[in-house]
């Protein structure tokens, strides 16, 4: 399954929160203008990103991508 920049639930994480894109884009070290063009699909999410960006909303990388319906992770029973 491929990654569609465009449909990515990086707004709807961000929303949720309550958090302006400047106030995301200070939190993860990146700019505004970055996380906007994340947000409308101008720009692909890095793998570095992704990471940090699933590990800030405590979400899975696919669901942050928009390849899953679920945001949970699942750690197992370890």
């Amino acid at each position: 399954m491929g990654y569609d920049k465009k449909k990515n639930n990086l707004r709807k994480l961000r929303t949720e929160r309550g958090l302006t894109q400047q106030q995301l884009a200070d939190r993860i070290g990146m700019s505004r203008v970055q996380v906007a063009d994340m947000e409308r699909g101008h720009k692909s999410i890095t793998s570095e990103m992704a990471w940090k960006l699933a590990d800030y909303f405590m979400v899975s990388i696919d669901y942050l991508l928009g390849r899953a319906e679920y945001k949970e992770i699942n750690y197992g029973e370890n």
